[in-house]
Order: structure tokens, then C-alpha cells, then sequence
């Protein structure tokens, strides 16, 4: 009977591996270190962890090694090398998930904590791959599609750490007031008849936290009163601050487990309207790690948007690829990560019996 599954369980994970053949696969990327002695001393190469927790951290051992592959995938196709960022990205926090959310009393708090640092710190990783081709791209985009990108208006606060900044508009030269307010009125106008509507700006109360799934990525401001405004619609950074100005401004990734608890956040600056310094990420993560009770190694600040296809797209764009291929390949990819996202976690004797034979997460 044993055999009989096995067999079925490696069928199911060859079909499901044909079927994910055209997206982009973690196997292009190289290991990143050189395997250790077969049948070492269990914990000889990572820290020793009870029987039900090996599972998940073969798993992270596995990502691990794929982060520090990246770093000798420099000859690839930067836009194929930005896929497999945007792939190793949904995967750590799939893993990431897939611990924080485990009962209580599945594993040690302990083992819990440190398997949950160890994926924090492999995201740290994969976004430093992620950020240098996301430098490359601006720079790439600034030569191939030459014209204005948005200059930065900023006020440096006076007795305290920080500075306001003003939306640009996309704009290279500084607006009057009027010609402000015509371009907010012009973009509010194609927003709403575009389908689109106001309803989706919350202010990030304590409500709107409580309420907040296992996973939420949004665009965020943070007004000049510190009141955060977030959306997971289309409205923008300049209509969420209605045109106003901000202290910071770009996506929050946000994670909790299955208590309701806060378990990882992501701060990025990534704002066009803006152009705000990553210091202002850093100054808002520090408030929001008080106020969401996370310990500081649960927090982490990144340039360009996080877990995104952007770079991505603007590599496409900036190549000039067929606009119907690029919005193809761009639909695609983002669905795979949220196939990712969503897959049933790796838990159970399925998981402790198969997970180094067949995809993680497949079996409940």
C-alpha cells in the first residue's frame, strides 16, 4: 500500500512539474554552495530542530541555497533573471507562512522562531539580487525610452528625522498649483472612469489591521499627520494622498499566523510620484514594529517593490517586446505566484514522508 502511494505521489509531482514546464522553474537556478557529506550528523550543517520541523527546514536549507545561486546567474537574460527573483520571493513566503501558520503545538517555539528568522533573512537574500536589477532597469529604461521620469520634491522636517515630499506628476519641471491640481483632477477622472473607486483607500486603523488575511501586499502613503492610507486596488500613491503630501510612500507587505499575530513586514519606498528616500521606508517600519508588536529581525526594508513583476515588465518595455507578448508573459508569472501563495501548505506525515521527493506545499 506504502508503494502504491509513493508511486502515485512521484506521478502526480512529474505531471505537475510538466505542466509548470513554461514558467519559469527554480531548476535554472545553480546551487549556491557545494553539498555536504551524505548522511552527516543530523544538524552538522544547520541548526538541530525536532522531527516535525525538519520538513520545513529541508525546505528553507533548499531556498537558501537557490538565494545564493543567483549570484551566478549574472550571463542570463536580466528579465529571465528577474522572473526567478519574482518566483524565490513567493516561495520564501510560502514557507514563511507555511511555519508561521502551523498550531501551536506542532513545533517548539523555539524551532518556530528560528525557521521563521531563517526565511526572513533568505528574503533579505533574494532581495539583494532583486534590488541590483531593479537599479539596472532604471538605468537601462532612462537610455532606451529617454524623456521625463518625475523629479523629487522634498522638504527636510525641522527638529525631528525625516522630510515631507510632493507628488510630481511624472514631471522634470516644477508645477504651479494650478497646473497640480489640473493633472490630480485629470487622473482622478480616468481612475473612476476607468471603473475604479475611492472606497478602496482605507486608513490603516486598527480595524483594518485586525481584518487583514494571513497575507496582504498594498500600496501605501504615509500622510503628514502619520495617518497611513492603503489600497490593494489601482488608485495610486497620488490619489491614496490625494494629492497631497507624504512623509514616505510605497508598498507594505504584510504577514501574520494563524492567531492573528504579525509574524514578517516589508517596507519598500518604491513610489514614482514620490521619489522618496529609503530612509522614510526605514523611519515607518520603525513605527509599525512597535505597533504591530514585531522584534526587529521580523522587519525588513527593500528598495523597488517587493514580491512584483515591475522589473520584469520595464526590462520587456524597455526592449521594445511585442506589448500583447509582454502583457501575456506579465499575466502569466503573476499568476504563478499567486498559485504559490495560495497552494496548500507543506504540513502533515505527507509532508515529513515526501517533501524532499515532490513540489513543497503539494500534499495537505
Amino acid at each position: 500500500m506504502l508503494r502504491q502511494r509513493f508511486s502515485i505521489i512521484i506521478l502526480i509531482g512529474i505531471l505537475w512539474s510538466a505542466s509548470a514546464a513554461a514558467l519559469p522553474s527554480l531548476d535554472k537556478i545553480p546551487n549556491g554552495y557545494t553539498d555536504g557529506r551524505i548522511g552527516a550528523k543530523y544538524g552538522t550543517y544547520s541548526s538541530t530542530v525536532g522531527p516535525t520541523a525538519r520538513p520545513f527546514q529541508m525546505r528553507l536549507i533548499e531556498l537558501e541555497n537557490k538565494a545564493y545561486g543567483l549570484s551566478l546567474l549574472a550571463k542570463l537574460d536580466p528579465a529571465e533573471q528577474a522572473e526567478l527573483v519574482f518566483v524565490l520571493e513567493n516561495e520564501i513566503i510560502r514557507l514563511h507562512r507555511d511555519i508561521a501558520e502551523l498550531p501551536k503545538e506542532a513545533i517548539t517555539d523555539f524551532d518556530r522562531h528560528a525557521l521563521l528568522y531563517g526565511t526572513v533573512r533568505t528574503y533579505e537574500n533574494i532581495r539583494h539580487h532583486g534590488e541590483r536589477l531593479f537599479e539596472d532597469v532604471i538605468r537601462f529604461i532612462d537610455i532606451q525610452l529617454p524623456g521625463p521620469n518625475g523629479q523629487q520634491i522634498r522638504t527636510e522636517l525641522r527638529d525631528v528625522l525625516g522630510s515631507i515630499y510632493e507628488p510630481n506628476y511624472r514631471c522634470d519641471e516644477d508645477l504651479t498649483q494650478e497646473e497640480r491640481s489640473e493633472r490630480y483632477n485629470k487622473r482622478l477622472d480616468e481612475f473612476l472612469k476607468g471603473g475604479g473607486s475611492l472606497g478602496e483607500i482605507k486608513v490603516m486603523d486598527n480595524r483594518y489591521l485586525e481584518e487583514l488575511s494571513g497575507y496582504m501586499r498594498v500600496e501605501y502613503v504615509e500622510m503628514e499627520s502619520g495617518e497611513v492610507r492603503a489600497t490593494t486596488g489601482s488608485a495610486g500613491h497620488i490619489l491614496l494622498a490625494q494629492g497631497g503630501k507624504v512623509k514616505s510612500a510605497g508598498q507594505l507587505i504584510l504577514v501574520k499566523d494563524s492567531g492573528g499575530n504579525f509574524t514578517f513586514l516589508i517596507v519598500s519606498n518604491a513610489s514614482g510620484s514620490y521619489k522618496p528616500d529609503l530612509l522614510s521606508a526605514r523611519l515607518l517600519a520603525d513605527k509599525l514594529t512597535t505597533r504591530l508588536g514585531l522584534r526587529q529581525e521580523q522587519v525588513i526594508v527593500v528598495k523597488g517593490e517587493p514580491v512584483s513583476s515591475q522589473t520584469v515588465k520595464l526590462y520587456l518595455k524597455g526592449r521594445h517586446e511585442d506589448p500583447a507578448a509582454t502583457k501575456r508573459r506579465i499575466s502569466e508569472l503573476e499568476k504563478y505566484g499567486k498559485e504559490i501563495l495560495n497552494r496548500k501548505p507543506l504540513s502533515g506525515e505527507c509532508g515529513k514522508m515526501f517533501s524532499a521527493l515532490i513540489p513543497a506545499g503539494f500534499c495537505a
